[in-house]
């Protein structure tokens, strides 16, 4: 029962209880705890309020100040004696790099004389390796030399010029020490785009004699000063070519007759003779 009356009284003593606005108490809360803040009246003394000036740096520029300065002070506290250990470092790499680039020229250049093509010349030799003149040929044929060119390389070599000469010459000493080719005339059977010579290939060229009035054969006169060795008959001429690295060689020869018995059967042979810049090779 006392419960019951308890639970009626209650909603009449809630509305005559006194309450408190929430503004003002909040209001009244900010008023104990902040105190007013007058700002300074800088205007009331004729003075304007100044702003700080700040400077700004660009990035980059701080970068490479901050980069200078840590080199600057690695520098400092390397030893002096590790720069210098880098110092002669380098100039040792300078030098060997140098050195590496002449062996290797050098190594190249070795590489193409030792492989290059050398075609050398040689006439070809009657039996015996002897040639025989106690008949001159009196039924018009004509009096020839047969000339090989062998190339003696390891590689190709393209022979683009052959020149060569078969005559009668009075005295070999007159001759002038350096050869004009200009009035030799060339090999009729060297094709217009040159000839390869294989390594250990041979290409035979043909040579006959200049004799008197457009002839093939001496004279008696001249068969008779060869035999008393007061003249000689002479084979010269040249041969250019190319070897595999396209680099231009000459081959200049020059063969002069020299007797072996002046007696008959009157025989002799051809052998290497002339100034030494009628028998020259590069």
């Amino acid at each position: 029962m006392r419960l019951f009356l308890a639970f009626l009284l209650l909603p009449v003593l809630l509305q005559h209880s006194p309450s408190v606005p929430p503004e003002s108490s909040a209001g009244h809360q900010q008023s104990k705890s902040t105190a007013p803040q007058q700002p300074p009246d800088n205007a009331a003394h004729g003075q304007e309020e100044e702003v700080p000036e700040t400077k700004t740096i660009p990035n980059a520029q701080v970068r490479d100040a901050e980069a200078h300065q840590n080199q600057t002070a690695n520098q400092e506290a390397t030893p002096k004696w590790i720069n210098e250990v880098n110092a002669f470092s380098t100039l040792a790499i300078a030098i060997f790099t140098f050195v590496t680039i002449l062996v290797f020229g050098y190594q190249v250049k070795v590489t193409h004389e030792v492989e290059r093509a050398w075609i050398t010349v040689s006439l070809e030799p009657s039996p015996n390796g002897y040639l025989e003149w106690v008949e001159m040929p009196t039924d018009g044929s004509k009096l020839s030399v047969e000339g090989i060119f062998k190339n003696n390389g390891r590689t190709p070599g393209k022979m683009t010029k052959a020149q060569v000469r078969f005559c009668y010459i009075e005295n070999v000493d007159a001759l002038a020490k350096e050869p004009n080719y200009s009035g030799y005339s060339e090999l009729g059977n060297m094709p217009a785009d040159g000839h390869v010579i294989v390594p250990s290939g041979e290409f035979r060229v043909t040579a006959f004699f200049e004799g008197l009035n457009d002839s093939n054969i001496p004279t008696q006169d001249q068969i008779t000063l060869v035999r008393a060795e007061k003249a000689s008959l002479f084979v010269v001429g040249r041969i250019q070519y190319s070897d595999a690295f396209s680099r231009p060689h000459e081959t200049r020869f020059c063969f002069t007759y020299m007797m072996i018995s002046k007696k008959i059967p009157y025989m002799g042979r051809f052998q290497l003779g002339g100034p030494p810049e009628y028998n020259k090779a590069t």
